[in-house]
C-alpha cells in the first residue's frame, strides 16, 4: 500500500504561488514588449543608416520624410536627423529597461521555484 504524504500549506506558501503565476504572466508579456522594442530598435538603425547615407552624399537640404507614431511626417534634415536620433535613444532605453525587468522576473522566479519545490516536491508543478 502507498502511503501518502500530507503537506500543509500556508497562506504564504499560497502567496508564494500565486506570485509565481503572476511573473510567469507578467514576464511573457515583458518578453512581447521587449521584441516589439528591439524591432523598433532596428528600425530606428536602419532609419539613422539611411540619414547618413543621405548626409554622405551631401543632400542634406532635403526634406525627409519620418515617422512618428502611425503617421510619416516630412521634415528638414537637421530636424529629421535629431527626430531619429532620439527616437533611437528611447528605443534603446526601452529594450534595456524590458531585458532588466526580465532579468528581475526570471532571478525571483528561479527564489520561488526553488523555495516551492523545496517544501512540496513532486507534489507540485510549476511552470
Amino acid at each position: 500500500m502507498s502511503q501518502v504524504k500530507t503537506l500543509a500549506m500556508t497562506r504564504a506558501d499560497q502567496d508564494d504561488i500565486n506570485r509565481y503565476s503572476y511573473l510567469i504572466y507578467a514576464s511573457n508579456k515583458l518578453q512581447r514588449q521587449s521584441e516589439d522594442a528591439k524591432k523598433q530598435l532596428d528600425n530606428q538603425t536602419d532609419a539613422q543608416q539611411e540619414l547618413e547615407v543621405i548626409e554622405l552624399e551631401g543632400d542634406d537640404s532635403s526634406v525627409v520624410p519620418v515617422k512618428i507614431g502611425s503617421a510619416y511626417f516630412h521634415l528638414p534634415f537637421a530636424l529629421a536627423k535629431a527626430q531619429v536620433e532620439d527616437l533611437l535613444k528611447a528605443a534603446r532605453d526601452d529594450c534595456l529597461k524590458y531585458e532588466q525587468e526580465l532579468t528581475s522576473h526570471r532571478e525571483e522566479l528561479k527564489s520561488l521555484k526553488t523555495r516551492l519545490e523545496a517544501k512540496f516536491g513532486d507534489a507540485i508543478r510549476l511552470e
